[in-house]
């Protein structure tokens, strides 16, 4: 999977207006988490790793998003990387 899909894929699950800072959706959502820790390790696309920050952050995983951020920064510097970073 591509960083720019599992991005959308994230952003996606967004749409629905549904609270997501629940520890059922945490345990549901945690091969997500995993499938997003690894994709954005082997592909630091910056603008796709600030839109998956933001699954983490509306489930209560503040920790992985600001990861995310920070990894996004090591690779460039992007508006959207600042936006995900100050969202959470």
């Amino acid at each position: 999977m591509s960083a720019e899909a599992l991005a959308e894929a994230c952003l996606r699950t967004l749409d629905h207006g549904h609270d997501l800072d629940t520890d059922e959706t945490r345990e549901r959502f945690a091969p997500w988490f995993h499938a997003i820790e690894v994709v954005s390790t082997r592909s630091p696309v910056p603008e796709s790793l600030a839109a998956m920050a933001r699954l983490p952050r509306a489930c209560g995983r503040h920790e992985l998003s600001f990861a995310l951020c920070d990894r996004a920064d090591a690779v460039d510097r992007v508006v959207w990387t600042a936006v995900a970073r100050a969202t959470t």
